[in-house]
């Protein structure tokens, strides 16, 4: 599947042969995922060292630009420095935490970060956030693997079969799509585990897998 046009014809076969408009199908891989990104940090959406300038003397009213494409943060340092990760709290507990200088706190509707406490200096933030995905186009190339690509048609197809098929909580798809489906998410899963796990110490792998569980996706079976 080279692209979404490869996966909405995936999408139509597994939906028992059924043609759907383009604009339609796009809106429920969009939706798809939305859902997925939203579900752990995959990898293929992370970014990482988006950077902003601070100034000596910025306080927590200091506002920073929030990268456009961010749909949540993983991490906030200054100056790449160990003992500079900050740690996010709600941005109704800024004021609480103001003077800390360990937190930061996030105004996603009017896209800025606010670093507590005061800056003795000036320097570089660097930030790791999982990024919106974009809308997909036909032409459009998906962020996931080429192997792992099939399971936007089939979060998709579970997504329309629970529009039309089931209420707001469950969604059903046939034994069989739904097998198909566990295999293509564990193998996802199990390969993003992976990437979490490179480099690092028993410990960190250890957290990983508590933080990250491998998982099997059971749709209304």
């Amino acid at each position: 599947m080279s692209n979404y046009g490869d996966v909405k014809n995936f999408f139509e076969e597994i939906m028992e042969d059924e043609t759907f408009g383009e604009d339609f199908v796009m809106d429920l891989f969009a939706q798809a995922e939305l859902e997925l990104a939203m579900e752990r940090p995959w990898e293929v959406f992370t970014v990482y060292d988006e950077t902003f300038s601070y100034t000596s003397g910025d306080t927590y009213l200091t506002n920073y630009t929030l990268p456009a494409t961010a749909l949540y943060l993983i991490s906030l340092n200054l100056d790449r420095s160990i003992s500079e990760y900050k740690e996010q709290i709600r941005m109704a507990d800024r004021y609480r935490h103001q003077s800390n200088s360990k937190y930061f706190a996030v105004d996603f509707r009017n896209s800025r970060i606010h670093i507590m406490g005061t800056r003795n200096a000036s320097g570089t933030a660097y930030v790791d956030y999982v990024f919106r995905p974009t809308y997909p186009v036909a032409g459009g190339t998906p962020p996931w693997p080429v192997p792992f690509r099939s399971v936007v048609a089939y979060r998709a197809a579970a997504i329309l079969k629970g529009a039309v098929d089931a209420d707001d909580i469950s969604r059903v798809l046939s034994p069989n799509l739904s097998a198909a489906y566990n295999r293509v998410m564990n193998a996802l899963l199990i390969w993003d585990g992976r990437l979490k796990q490179q480099g690092k110490s028993p410990v960190d792998v250890a957290v990983s897998q508590r933080d990250f569980p491998l998982q099997t996706v059971n749709l209304g079976v």
